[in-house]
């Protein structure tokens, strides 16, 4: 059931500037073209939006060392090609100053990077060599959206997993309103998430985030909120970027592990242009109980 204070609708006017460059180019960001080119291409911006890095070591706490990648790298070239693009197509005064870390070399007992993945501490991006020119554009937002928010983790867990859970569904809803698609992929391959098809959550889902149950997962419960966010509004870049900017700050204001604290906080940290649009979608998002004061 939808929350009764809203009207939930997708706009009716076409996409942004933004969203319509991007949906013009290929599904996979960057230079379709030779190594040449691509070098050529790479020198014209690079620097301008994008730093790329390589050599750096990598903890959970912190990136250390490294020295940056020139356009003879054809890695590092798809890279700084692709990102630039991709943050040239966000709203001006949102466009963030890009590092990105190819290939770091992890702890012993770390997950090695295969993939992208955005580093809290460090706001960095964390790049396996290997798909450095396959990488689609909504992982490539999403982790953007992570780099951007800096939230601090928070020391009560009820709250800290709630508030992952909000930043995964909020990353997922900026990728998907950027790109302006609810498909969201890893590659050029399958969808990972489809925000037009959510997970529907059970009580088993939440009994484990107060650890009554194992097995918490903040994607699959930020895919829900995210697709709630799309139902809303479809592709909406302006809320998209006040749902970032609620959870671009340290999470204040919470009271003890209590999940309606947690989540009234997030509200009001949210710009009053989508406040009450975000308190509907939570209210959709999650059970009734979970939003009563103890």
């Amino acid at each position: 059931m939808k929350h009764p204070g809203i009207r939930w609708h997708r706009r009716a006017e076409g996409p942004s500037v933004g969203i319509a460059a991007l949906l013009a180019l290929p599904v996979l960001i960057g230079c379709d073209c030779g190594p040449s080119e691509l070098e050529s291409r790479c020198r014209s911006v690079r620097g301008q939006r994008v730093t790329v890095r390589a050599g750096a070591r990598v903890s959970p706490d912190a990136v250390v060392g490294g020295t940056e990648v020139g356009c003879e790298d054809e890695d590092a070239a798809r890279v700084v090609v692709a990102l630039h693009e991709i943050v040239g197509s966000l709203p001006t005064a949102s466009r963030p100053r890009l590092v990105v870390e190819l290939d770091p070399v992890v702890e012993m007992g770390q997950a090695p990077v295969t993939h992208v993945e955005a580093h809290r501490t460090a706001g960095a991006l964390l790049v396996g060599r290997s798909v450095a020119g396959s990488i689609h554009r909504t992982a490539w937002l999403h982790e953007i959206a992570h780099v951007r928010m800096e939230r601090a983790p928070v020391s009560e867990p009820v709250a800290e997993r709630l508030l992952s859970a909000a930043e995964e569904g909020v990353a997922d809803y900026y990728a998907a309103a950027h790109a302006g698609t609810p498909h969201l992929r890893r590659g050029g391959g399958a969808i990972v998430r489809d925000l037009e098809r959510p997970p529907r959550l059970t009580a088993l889902d939440w009994a484990s985030l107060s650890g009554v149950a194992p097995g918490w997962d903040p994607h699959r419960a930020g895919w829900a909120l995210a697709s709630g966010a799309w139902a809303a509004r479809g592709a909406d870049p302006d809320l998209a970027e006040d749902l970032v900017a609620s959870l671009a700050v340290q999470a204040r204001g919470t009271s003890g592990d209590a999940p309606a604290a947690t989540l009234g906080a997030w509200v009001e940290r949210c710009p009053r242009s989508s406040r009450g649009l975000l308190r509907a979608i939570v209210h959709d998002w999650v059970p009734a109980e979970l939003l009563r004061e103890p």
